[in-house]
């Protein structure tokens, strides 16, 4: 992953964030104008998976965050950046998937994301 997206809040492009892969990282750089004062998150999302990147600072007039995740946790796949007030951020529950047990969650599932959590899988609902 390299190269210079635009980051976007409730549709609208709010600044840029730039991706560089050094080592066993992937490293980001973005930058935000936001005119309120609420607190943000960074979102990273790819392959309908969302990484949380952080919370940007203010510095001149702008948000901006740094950041690194392992490259190797990253999906292959075109990347989008969104900025998502705090509070506003979907809440979920890790629920785990055993064999041979029932599952509650069935009515749910068609909107949970498949995640592996210290080694077990199970869905967020």
């Amino acid at each position: 992953m390299r190269g210079i997206w635009d980051v976007y809040l409730n549709g609208e492009t709010v600044g840029t964030c730039s991706a560089k892969v050094d080592g066993l990282y992937t490293f980001f750089n973005c930058s935000c104008k936001v005119t309120d004062s609420r607190i943000y998150r960074l979102y990273l999302c790819v392959e309908n998976r969302e990484f949380r990147l952080g919370i940007p600072l203010p510095m001149d007039k702008e948000l901006v965050l740094t950041a690194r995740l392992p490259s190797s946790a990253l999906p292959d796949g075109l990347p989008g950046f969104k900025l998502v007030p705090m509070g506003d951020e979907k809440k979920s529950n890790f629920v785990l998937i055993e064999a041979g047990k029932s599952f509650p969650y069935l009515d749910k599932i068609e909107n949970s994301v498949l995640v592996c959590k210290n080694g077990q899988i199970g869905i967020c609902v």
